[in-house]
């Protein structure tokens, strides 16, 4: 295995673990903020990345998907919460749909600070000057950024694909309910379903994810 694949592994493997722990820390945070204490009584009020991984969906997925150049998914450990805990002013339907949302929201905006970052840095094209391309940390440091960009952009669209146990099914169920058709087929196909999104699911997201790259690219660059 060269030197190149090895770096790109780590890269992956750190961008993935840094966005996942954000993506658990935002629905644990909304949660929190709308009055269930479950989050923080479990330790998963935090951005340290050990509260959240999970070995098989942090760490092994993503290394055999980055190694092999296959579809790059993964998972953390759900972060659990209570909607009968809410505050009286929050309907278990309306904080569930909050929680659930802010998981991929905290991604479309991690996403962005990376492209911002690139930007800052002169790198949001891919160019790089002679001082950059001396200096190795900034050099690894726009890699990583670069990584972070389609990492956080993958985790936004596959989690929002309306499979238990991702949040687009805690979205759908939020906004239909528990007891419509449709929620409790996927209910009841849950593991069936999730196997199909692990196999077809680039195709279903791919030009979605590129085409959201390519917006805040150019959306870094102009600020």
């Amino acid at each position: 295995m060269s030197s190149d694949v090895l770096v790109h592994i780590l890269l992956v493997l750190v961008g993935f673990v840094l966005s996942t722990a954000v993506h658990e820390w935002a629905h644990a945070w909304t949660a929190d903020r709308l009055g269930d204490p479950t989050p923080k009584s479990q330790g998963r009020l935090t951005l340290d990345p050990t509260a959240h991984i999970d070995p098989l969906g942090t760490l092994l997925f993503p290394v055999l998907g980055a190694a092999t150049g296959g579809f790059l998914f993964g998972w953390a450990r759900p972060v659990e919460f209570r909607p009968g805990l809410f505050r009286r002013d929050v309907t278990m339907r309306r904080g569930t749909l909050l929680v659930a949302a802010a998981g991929p929201l905290s991604n479309l905006a991690l996403g962005l600070l990376c492209a911002l970052l690139l930007a800052g840095l002169g790198l949001a094209t891919g160019g790089m000057t002679e001082a950059h391309s001396a200096a190795g940390t900034v050099e690894a440091l726009a890699l990583l950024l670069r990584v972070g960009v389609t990492i956080n952009v993958v985790l936004l669209f596959f989690n929002l694909l309306p499979v238990a146990p991702l949040d687009g099914f805690r979205v759908l169920e939020a906004t239909l309910g528990a007891d419509h058709p449709t929620v409790r087929f996927i209910e009841q196909n849950r593991f069936i379903l999730f196997l199909a999104v692990i196999l077809v699911g680039w195709r279903l997201i791919a030009p979605l994810v590129s085409m959201t790259e390519g917006w805040l690219m150019q959306v870094a660059a102009l600020g």
